[in-house]
């Protein structure tokens, strides 16, 4: 006897309304494993869906639905359900415990929704690997919201309101590989800021670009036992670069910034990496042609270094023996 496990991938329509208890109809379309055309089927309440997500591998989607809230246990102890996304459902709010005990989930995916606030006790003590909570309005994170999480590898949370990256997130993470804040509203990265992300197994990926940071205290990345594989903060407003920033970080981008050098030992910074990591900022010109002469060692060629190295051969140095180069 053979036992064949069978997947099942859903679509979910849900009917508009504001109470998930009292939802008249849930048009579900799913297919079997390797299997066609789609199957459609209408589940009268809620209950019913839940009760249909306990079989196994099940994805499950609920789009353009105005929701407003999620309260607590509203998806609890699911069973075998590994991806769940609740996209344009107009969420606001999400209560602590609302999944509660679903130890299947591996994926969640809140994108494109109105929460403001991330409580505690949402996905702590999950199994959660991916987290998706781009695309909202979240400028408020309560301290152990993203904490005790075992298994995640990777949060998104670009495009929402935070301004303040607090070192308390991401306690107990241990798998934690990628970071993506991109287009938040984040001013700086003091000292010690990613204290729980030092002693992992791996490089990580931190994305910063298009925000408003204009300081990375030299304490931020030059911590012991960090390792920093992808590290993007261009389209800041960074003034400041300085050698120490660089050396546990493998791949760097501080292009479109306000950059007019790197302190000290350039070759520490721009490694192997190529120049398009430090394109368009306001370079005094030896500095240029310094960045630019290593790309050349390293034979990279960048357009844009070599139009400004060719502008600043034509100008005229000033009285200090120096002069600069605009964007």
């Amino acid at each position: 006897m053979f036992l064949v496990q069978v997947a099942v991938i859903l679509l979910v329509t849900v009917s508009v309304s504001l109470n998930l208890k009292n939802i008249p109809s849930i048009h579900v379309c799913f297919n079997l494993k390797h299997s066609r055309p789609k199957i459609c089927q209408n589940f009268s309440s809620f209950p019913a869906l839940q009760e249909f997500m306990t079989t196994p591998h099940v994805k499950v989607e609920i789009l353009n639905q105005p929701f407003g809230e999620l309260g607590k246990n509203s998806f609890s102890h699911i069973a075998y359900t590994k991806e769940l996304t609740f996209r344009n459902c107009s969420i606001k709010l999400i209560e602590p415990f609302a999944f509660n005990g679903s130890l299947s989930l591996l994926k969640v995916d809140l994108q494109n929704n109105e929460l403001e606030i991330l409580k505690n006790g949402i996905f702590n003590d999950l199994l959660i690997v991916h987290l998706n909570l781009g695309y909202n309005r979240l400028h408020t994170i309560e301290p152990d919201a993203l904490s005790y999480m075992q298994n995640l590898e990777e949060i998104l949370l670009m495009n929402n309101d935070i301004s303040v990256y607090e070192s308390d997130w991401f306690h107990h993470t241990p798998l934690l590989k990628s970071l993506n804040f991109e287009n938040n509203t984040i001013r700086k990265l003091p000292g010690g800021v990613f204290k729980n992300l030092i002693d992992k197994p791996f490089g990580l990926d931190l994305f910063f670009c298009f925000n408003a940071i204009i300081y990375v205290d030299s304490k931020a990345l030059f911590l012991q036992d960090l390792t920093i594989s992808k590290l993007y903060l261009d389209h800041n407003h960074l003034e400041k670069w300085e050698e120490s920033l660089s050396v546990n970080v493998e791949l760097l981008n501080i292009s479109f910034n306000q950059l007019r050098c790197i302190e000290g030992d350039l070759r520490v910074t721009i490694k192997n990496t190529s120049l398009n990591g430090f394109k368009e900022n306001p370079y005094e010109c030896d500095c240029l042609k310094e960045i630019k002469s290593i790309g050349d060692r390293n034979r990279d060629y960048s357009e844009w270094f070599m139009e400004k190295y060719l502008h600043c051969r034509k100008l005229k140095k000033n009285k200090t023996g120096k002069f600069s180069i605009s964007n």
